[in-house]
């Protein structure tokens, strides 16, 4: 039940930032039936007061949570008609109701607002589709509706590698020297190794046989800390916008060992340098 609270929240998230301006919402619990997984839900709209982009209306909060269930809906009965996606153009499609429904809360004085991107609808989903996993065969997920109540359709399914299908449309391959901190090194097989790189956490394929021959030989060591200068081949992959959607990692080969000092070797040379101000 946590699970699908988070997606909805987050694709009310989505919904909002289509409207393009400083919407706040927040699903309230309200209640909790005993012996079952009814849960009350309840969204609490804030937005910003005398912006001059908005339009001066009472009624404003109620538009706003009407779109945003009406939004749900949508993406509800889209998934209650397949159960798969087979082209981005379906969820074009639905990009564009939802836009429309944005459009049609007539909130603001000038009319600009957004589409939200295919990769946010299609992760919202997945993240549903996974919390309908973890219920028993004969459980049901029921989102209930002003105008009545709808099923969830346990047999749509998607998968963040169907996902990425979807979305891909180009990709650009550059040979590049990087320099990877080695995170989590593969021992005996042949899964990926993590290395720190930009900032973050990287899974890389190394296919330098040679290299990994030596080093699962023990003909050297690594140590907590090294890095590795690398000829690494770097795979990034754009949907039609030219927007990354996933990047790919391949060491070709190891060009160089970068030794992480010692803390024993830190510690001489900060004594070093105390010494050398008396």
């Amino acid at each position: 039940m946590t699970r699908l609270i988070e997606s909805i929240e987050e694709i009310q998230d989505k919904l909002t930032f289509s409207l393009s301006v400083d919407i706040r919402t927040e699903l309230l619990l309200e209640e909790i039936k005993t012996g079952s997984l009814l849960t009350w839900l309840s969204a609490e709209t804030t937005y910003p007061e005398n912006k001059p982009e908005i339009k001066i209306d009472k009624n404003n909060n109620k538009k706003i949570n009407n779109y945003l269930q009406r939004g749900i809906e949508k993406i509800v009965d889209f998934t209650s008609r397949r159960d798969k996606i087979n082209s981005i153009k379906e969820i074009n499609d639905l990009q564009d109701d939802l836009y429309n429904m944005a459009s049609d809360t007539d909130i603001k004085n000038i009319p600009a607002y957004s589409k939200i991107a295919e990769k946010d609808i299609m992760e919202f989903l997945l993240k549903t589709n996974e919390a309908s996993k973890t219920l028993s065969k004969d459980d049901e997920i029921f989102f209930i509706f002003d105008n009545g109540a709808k099923k969830y359709n346990k047999e749509f399914s998607i998968t963040k590698e169907s996902i990425e299908e979807l979305l891909i449309q180009s990709q650009k391959e550059d040979l590049e020297f990087l320099e990877l901190k080695i995170k989590k090194p593969d021992y005996i097989g042949d899964s990926k190794w993590e290395f720190m790189y930009d900032d973050k956490i990287i899974d890389v394929k190394v296919d330098d046989h040679n290299w990994l021959k030596k080093f699962r030989n023990q003909e050297f060591a690594l140590r907590p800390g090294d890095s590795l200068l690398a000829l690494v081949m770097v795979k990034k992959f754009y949907n039609h916008n030219s927007e990354l959607i996933k990047t790919t990692y391949r060491l070709d080969e190891v060009r160089k060992i970068i030794r992480q000092p010692s803390p024993l070797k830190n510690m001489e040379l900060n004594l070093n340098n105390e010494q050398e101000r008396y």
